[in-house]
């Protein structure tokens, strides 16, 4: 089309109708092609602002039959080109990509959205949108998951007049005789309803979505589906077997299985659904269901797989497998075996045969993440090498016990993240005397080296006194690192020189290490044109320290994310660094800091006066600080939007500079014993929106200033028993959605204007033993929708027992 010409003609006659950005934006939609236009008004479906995962999105536009077929293309690439299209055209944005770049999550402009709408009235209905309403001429429906059962009730009756429906999203009593059109079914809001055997009626389905249901066995009845291309079990957590005849569903394309982690085995025959292209997980069963052979027939295989049961494989399996070196569509491969089951019975199986297992396993070059769990092998296979899978982006190697040698990874061209954890018999990454080749992991991003307890270096040859040479006047040989964690490695003396990082976690390491690794990480190198630190996430645990290193101060400003756990005898001050006033040198280092940290810190009394530096400071968590007396200091943190206290069994109450805190939005006190009252000043809290009080069993009372907290729309208080009362101010708590009381056993009365609290649309209270009566309008509140629970408080009356029923 000649944009030009448009603007020079048309674009003015359009901005003079009354309705003016809908005409406009349906001048994209006209020139699309057709099969487009349906992919993209199906989208109407789903609610503004909705997270799409693209390869759902995909697999649910193939069950409507909206993709046309090509000769020299899988129906599933046909359709990622359409997304491409629409996401091109701009009708798809806030793109997220994985680490590989391809799409894997979006949304929609509610601009574009409200065109979709437009376009299709009520052909999709989306049940949340009151502006739609469903009629005979609806195909494709969802429900929000938090509807009432009333709401649901009222929506199945006028379904049930709806004899084309295409689409269902919504739990399986909505379902009806007239339903046998459906060609795409999502019940993932039915976990603990009963999966009706009407399904095996709807001969035309094509899409089910069962997942997070807490069935141990899958229907039987599903594998009369014989058109079904998809089937999504993610996370039935309970789910132990799948159908022995599951081979039926002959057209069977994708079935997804990820986190049905108790699941057993695959069944026989599972090798016979030939047109399958997504299993991301193959359990191996102790006796029963089908052996890896069966992945032989399966040669379309593709994304991602997890192989599970390894150790229940014996050479005697092995035998003529080829069982994955064909697949040239599977990108992630996963293998574990299970070392919880080795028992005397099986220990026969020596370490060689999980090196033969392992070898028969070779998958094909196109892998580009390979985990490996529970290996018992000493050695890995000959083909985990760069020769071979020179494509790897991502290895994982874990809790492979009796493991002594790795390989090569250094020479990876594009290896980004390694993680090495639980292998305790490593005592050196390479075994070479140093660095053997000028080419040195040119692409690792991430390095993750945790629970190594005998490793001691990088290299064989180093000693201790090399190692502790390293710093910036070495080249840099890690050249792209930008986040190190290592963790549980006590014996680690060193680690290769790597540029200024953004990202650090250290937990139970050597001093040594520590101060040798901060130096690295937030001091150039000496061949870095830079000349300040990039670090923004630091992470210290379990280490020995009486202060915080001076390189912490020195060039780094952009360090955000700051915590410590368990330094016990650390001091937050440094010892190094000290202005005019002897103070304020943390916080005005530390001026960017925009989250705060401290856990287990017995030593802490007070908060630092550096405190009132860190103006930018929006998350302050203290946890297990004993001793700590007083929050002194926070008064100045006037940016500060979350404050969770927890554990802190010394302080009696919070300092009346709370007041100042006016972007505070959520505010959580758990287990403080001594704290017997909150400050008055509570109440100028305006943006508090959710307020959390726990196990403050010397809490006598609450503010009466807390009926100022008019954005609060959060309240919840637990196990408090000296409480009696609530003030009446919560009765002017007009923006309150949830109140939750437990376990006050002599809270005898609540505010009666919390009955005419309008927006409260959850009301919960159990275990007020002395409770003897509730505000009467609680009971016609229309916003509480049936979510007015009132359990063990034996006083009331009996109107309100009734509801313990």
């Amino acid at each position: 089309m000649d944009w030009l010409s448009f603007k020079d003609n048309d674009l003015g006659t359009i901005l003079q109708q009354e309705n003016q950005i809908q005409p406009i934006l349906k001048i994209s939609f006209n020139h699309l092609p057709s099969n487009l236009k349906h992919c993209f008004t199906y989208c109407a479906l789903f609610p503004k602002d909705y997270e799409f995962q693209k390869d759902g999105l995909v697999k649910q536009w193939m069950a409507q039959g909206f993709i046309q077929s090509h000769s020299n293309k899988e129906i599933e690439d046909v359709g990622d080109d359409y997304f491409k299209e629409l996401l091109g055209r701009s009708f798809f944005h806030n793109v997220k990509v994985n680490k590989w770049g391809d799409v894997k999550e979006c949304k929609m402009h509610d601009l574009i959205h409200d065109l979709a709408c437009w376009i299709v009235e009520n052909e999709c209905v989306d049940a949340s949108d009151k502006t739609k309403s469903i009629d005979k001429r609806t195909r494709h429906v969802s429900f929000p998951s938090n509807y009432s059962r009333k709401s649901w009730e009222l929506e199945a009756k006028s379904l049930t007049e709806v004899k084309n429906l295409r689409t269902l999203h919504g739990p399986p009593f909505l379902l009806s005789e007239n339903h046998l059109r459906l060609r795409s079914l999502n019940l993932g809001y039915s976990k603990f309803q009963k999966i009706p055997k009407f399904i095996s009626q709807l001969r035309h389905l094509r899409y089910l979505d069962i997942s997070d249901h807490d069935m141990k066995f899958l229907p039987k009845f599903i594998t009369k589906l014989y058109n079904l291309e998809t089937l999504i079990l993610r996370h039935c957590s309970d789910l132990r077997e799948l159908p022995t005849d599951i081979n039926n569903l002959i057209n069977l394309k994708h079935l997804d299985v990820h986190g049905c982690y108790r699941l057993t085995h695959m069944p026989k025959g599972l090798g016979g659904l030939t047109s399958l292209q997504t299993m991301n997980l193959f359990v191996l069963g102790k006796d029963k269901g089908c052996d890896l052979s069966e992945l032989n027939e399966l040669a379309r295989l593709r994304g991602s797989l997890l192989i599970k049961g390894l150790e229940l494989c014996t050479t005697t399996d092995l035998k003529n497998a080829k069982y994955m070196e064909e697949k040239f569509g599977i990108q992630k491969l996963k293998l574990r075996w299970n070392r919880d089951l080795y028992d005397a019975e099986t220990d026969y199986a020596s370490e060689n045969d999980d090196e033969r297992v392992l070898d028969c396993l070779k998958p094909h070059s196109n892998v580009h993440k390979m985990q490996i769990r529970g290996y018992r092998g000493v050695k890995l296979c000959n083909w985990l090498s760069f020769d071979y899978l020179g494509g790897l982006v991502n290895i994982e190697l874990q809790s492979c016990e009796k493991l002594q040698h790795l390989p090569q990874f250094d020479q990876f061209p594009f290896l980004k993240h390694l993680l090495l954890e639980n292998l305790p018999s490593i005592e050196y990454i390479d075994n070479n005397n140093s660095l053997s080749s000028s080419t040195f992991f040119p692409s690792l991003e991430k390095l993750t080296i945790m629970t190594m307890p005998n490793l001691k270096g990088w290299w064989k040859g180093e000693t201790p006194p090399e190692s502790a040479r390293y710093s910036a006047l070495f080249p840099t040989i890690l050249h792209h690192l930008s986040r190190l964690d290592i963790s549980n490695c006590p014996q680690l003396a060193s680690i290769p020189q790597h540029p200024p990082l953004r990202s650090l976690a250290l937990n139970d390491v050597s001093v040594q290490l520590f101060d040798m690794v901060i130096k690295m990480a937030t001091t150039p190198a000496a061949d870095s044109s830079s000349a300040l630190s990039k670090l923004s996430i630091l992470h210290i645990q379990n280490i020995d320290l009486e202060f915080l290193p001076e390189e912490l101060f020195g060039s780094t400003t952009d360090l955000e994310i700051f915590t410590v756990v368990n330094c016990k005898n650390l001091q937050m001050s440094s010892s190094h660094l000290v202005d005019e006033d002897n103070d304020g040198v943390l916080g005005k280092k530390l001026g960017n800091l925009h989250s705060l940290g401290i856990f287990d810190m017995p030593q802490l009394e007070y908060l630092w006066k550096e405190l009132k530096y860190m103006t930018t400071l929006e998350r302050l968590d203290l946890y297990n600080c004993p001793n700590i007396v007083s929050l002194e200091g926070i008064s100045h943190l006037t940016s500060l939007s979350s404050l969770r206290i927890c554990n802190c069994s010394n302080l009696t109450s919070l300092p009346e500079g709370i007041s100042h805190l006016t972007s505070l939005s959520y505010l959580t006190i758990v287990c403080c014993p001594n704290l017997t009252s909150l400050p008055a000043g509570i109440g100028h809290l305006t943006s508090l929106s959710t307020l959390l009080i726990k196990y403050c069993v010397n809490l006598t009372s609450l503010p009466e200033g807390v009926s100022h907290l008019t954005s609060l729309s959060s309240f919840t208080i637990e196990e408090c028993p000296c409480l009696t009362s609530l003030p009446e101010g919560v009765s002017h708590l007009t923006s309150l959605s949830t109140l939750i009381i437990r376990r006050c056993v002599n809270l005898t009365s609540l505010p009666e204007g919390i009955g005419h609290l309008t927006s409260l649309s959850i009301f919960t209270i159990e275990e007020c033993l002395n409770l003897t009566s509730l505000p009467e309008g609680l009971l016609h509140l229309s916003s509480l929708r049936g979510s007015l629970t009132v359990s063990k408080c034996p006083k009331l009356s009996k109107t309100w027992k009734k509801l313990n029923k």
